[in-house]
């Protein structure tokens, strides 16, 4: 990226970086994050998942904007304290939600939101790809449809029957169509955002609260797993520092 003059890498691993300096031997490496914050503008964190909340702020404590990889952080309260701390420092947070800069993604949604489909059903897959040093085979038991086709295909209720639970259903066939995509690496994109809102101060498309969404959601299912219950968004959407009742539900 024309944008960018310098990387770096943070590695706590002595071997890591050996290997990094032997295939970019021009790279400046450092073992830790706190030794390398005097010499970038913007840091991107891709480390597990529990490490995020701590990296992040470090970094938009030390008045760098960051793009950390999915999940934003482990908890919604993790979450927010890295929004409100980079709001406060106005600084840029972004999460690494690759498939919301993939054209393709956004195609399908543009197809679903225009009612172009009709009424819209899960539809099974069955799908098996083998990727080998020559070719790649890709195995779709159920439909040999590939990447974004648009199809004039819908199900057909028998007649006098208009609930989907009763089979049999039949299927209507029409013309397919593939819309052309100008297709660009999601990743990509999804940095080139980053880098561009470093150098502009605007919000990136996945913005913290955009992170806090998915967190928030994964919350809840993790809640939900241990205490055996439904869990709401709304109980881990509290801003008063509660936590959801644990206890299980017979």
């Amino acid at each position: 990226m024309p944008q960018v003059s310098h990387v770096v890498a943070i590695d706590p691993f002595q071997e890591r970086l050996h290997s990094l300096k032997q295939a970019f031997p021009g790279l400046a490496l450092y073992p830790n994050l706190e030794t390398a914050l005097d010499h970038v503008d913007a840091v991107i964190i891709a480390t597990p998942p529990s490490t995020h909340a701590a990296l992040a702020l470090t970094a938009l404590a030390s008045g760098k904007s960051v793009l950390v990889e999915k999940p934003l952080a482990t908890s919604t309260q993790e979450a927010r304290q890295m929004i409100a701390e980079a709001a406060a420092r106005s600084l840029v947070l972004m999460v690494g939600h690759t498939f919301e800069y993939n054209a393709a993604v956004w195609k399908l949604r543009e197809l679903v939101q225009s009612n172009e489909l009709g009424r819209v059903y899960p539809c099974k897959v069955r799908r098996t790809t083998v990727v080998g040093s020559s070719k790649m085979a890709v195995y779709n038991d159920l439909s040999s449809d590939e990447r974004i086709r648009i199809f004039d295909k819908g199900v057909v209720s028998p007649e006098g029957n208009s609930s989907l639970q009763n089979m049999p259903m039949t299927y209507r066939y029409g013309e397919i169509r593939a819309p052309y995509l100008r297709f660009e690496e999601p990743l990509s994109v999804q940095d080139a955002e980053f880098v561009s809102c470093v150098l502009s101060g605007s919000q990136p498309q996945t913005d913290g609260h955009n992170g806090l969404s998915i967190v928030q959601a994964l919350e809840c299912a993790d809640i939900s797993l241990r205490a055996g219950r439904m869990v709401s968004l709304e109980e881990v959407s509290r801003t008063d520092g509660s936590k959801p009742e644990l206890a299980k539900v017979s």
